[in-house]
């Protein structure tokens, strides 16, 4: 869960807001970019508050199938997960997300060629 804190300048007042994560299953692709098995998403998370529930994320070494056939996709890094990278869901977020799978995918990280 996302924790937010708020501090206050001069009393040393610390409350805390508990910030919603999103619901893994609650999602809408908006955008996405592929070169091989490496793919950059633009994903709303409509219970999430900030950017508007915009997530940036990119996945390696992930089947063509994953993005169609997925039921869920969780924003957070687990070591289980192909999940790579997130970037600000911004104009230039996206254009350092889709330079990454393309450098990926070129092999240039030592990983995946995207075969």
């Amino acid at each position: 869960m996302g924790l937010n804190l708020i501090l206050s300048g001069h009393d040393k007042d610390c409350r805390t807001r508990v910030v919603p994560t999103p619901d893994p299953r609650s999602f809408s692709v908006l955008k996405s970019y592929r070169r091989g098995n490496n793919v950059a998403l633009m994903i709303k998370y409509p219970e999430a508050e900030n950017y508007e529930g915009l997530k940036i994320l990119v996945f390696e070494n992930e089947p063509k199938e994953f993005v169609a056939g997925a039921i869920q996709f969780d924003p957070h890094f687990f070591p289980d997960s192909n999940l790579v990278a997130r970037f600000a869901p911004t104009t230039r977020g996206w254009a350092m997300a889709t330079d990454l799978v393309t450098n990926l995918s070129n092999g240039l990280y030592g990983g995946s060629n995207g075969s």
